[in-house]
């Protein structure tokens, strides 16, 4: 996956092509619900696993052309080029169902009690569309799924009239 540097590279370009050509794309950030719990009672090179085998399934799920990056810690971003609002909860469910099929390596043999994800995300245009605010937008969205009760999904809405926040609860 890519580093946070590059990530900020690519969401400043595209948040000047989709300025200038009037374009839409989503941002999506999310990190793994109480990871800190997991590296403490498993370990580090646990930890390692989970985040080595979430790369590897965002490979699988997402597009060529999207970018996807660590965003730092147990955090990622993904770009997404292209797409809109329901385009981008369609591909935060393949997310949420990638994962709860997800073993790492280490657990083989083990009870291993799953992971989940809290998950935000935002389209541009959004009013002020600047690359810092649309880091805001999908950061305030993960942070409402996590103060929701976790292993949830929250898309930002600047919208007049349409709620702030759309929550899809994964813990059914």
């Amino acid at each position: 996956l890519y580093n946070h540097s590059y990530f900020i590279q690519a969401l400043s370009k595209e948040v000047a092509r989709g300025k200038r050509k009037g374009e839409c794309f989503s941002l999506i950030m999310f990190d793994v619900d109480l990871f800190k719990t997991l590296n403490d009672t498993w370990g580090h090179q646990f930890g390692d696993q989970i985040l080595i085998g979430l790369s590897d399934g965002l490979r699988s799920i997402f597009r060529d052309s999207d970018t996807l990056s660590r965003y730092g810690g147990d955090e990622f971003a993904i770009l997404l080029p292209d797409t809109d609002s329901q385009q981008t909860a369609m591909l935060v469910s393949r997310l949420q169902d990638w994962v709860t099929k997800f073993t790492p390596k280490m657990t083989k043999g083990c009870e291993f009690p799953g992971i989940t994800l809290s998950i935000g995300s935002v389209t541009f245009p959004i009013p002020e569309g600047s690359m810092q605010n649309m880091i805001e937008a999908a950061d305030n969205a993960l942070y409402a799924s996590k103060h929701g009760g976790r292993n949830r999904y929250t898309h930002y809405s600047s919208e007049p009239g349409v709620q702030e926040r759309t929550e899809t609860d994964n813990n059914k």
